[in-house]
């Protein structure tokens, strides 16, 4: 009898969790997303608690590469976005000689932009390093500046956090 009893239990508990609908489809429908927060910003060690790094510090001696993302948080886009992006060295250090800059496809970045691709919502630069820099403390920051189309801002709405990234080299 209690066999019995379990199993009715368990097809009744089954038959109500059947018959539950979830609301939250209807609410994403009629929840757009606003264009006016829509941002691109890098996004490196970002997870769900913390905020995204803006300064790394490696060792000069360490020759892993580095990979930076970059992060679109916007709708998904029909149109490719190219990324633009400048790179600011310090003395002591010197793209082709102690390190080159790549895509995650591993080939050569073309005049500072990477492309996403519609449906893509994020993007890489790899910093690999060459040799050690000269310097003690060299640094290589990297800074967001053009979108096309401009579709998005670049870094946060209201702050431009996220818009640059620094590589500490020591």
């Amino acid at each position: 009898m209690r066999l019995l009893r379990s199993y009715y239990y368990v097809l009744l508990s089954l038959w109500l969790f059947a018959a539950c609908q979830d609301p939250r489809g209807d609410q994403r429908d009629d929840n757009l997303f606003d264009p006016a927060n829509a941002f691109i910003r890098f996004n490196y060690e970002d997870d769900l608690i913390g905020t995204a790094l803006d300064t790394l510090s490696i060792s000069g001696d360490n020759l892993d590469e580095v990979i930076i993302p970059i992060a679109l948080s916007s709708p998904p886009q029909e149109v490719p976005i190219a990324v633009t992006y400048e790179q600011i060295t310090s003395e002591g250090i010197m793209e082709g000689v102690h390190f080159e800059i790549r895509d995650e496809t591993d080939n050569l970045i073309d005049n500072n932009t990477l492309v996403l691709t519609p449906g893509d919502f994020d993007v890489s630069l790899v910093y690999r390093p060459l040799a050690a820099p000269t310097a003690s403390l060299s640094y290589v920051t990297f800074r967001l500046i053009t979108l096309q189309p401009e579709v998005v801002g670049i870094g946060f709405p209201g702050s431009q956090r996220g818009s640059t990234f620094t590589l500490r080299i020591e």
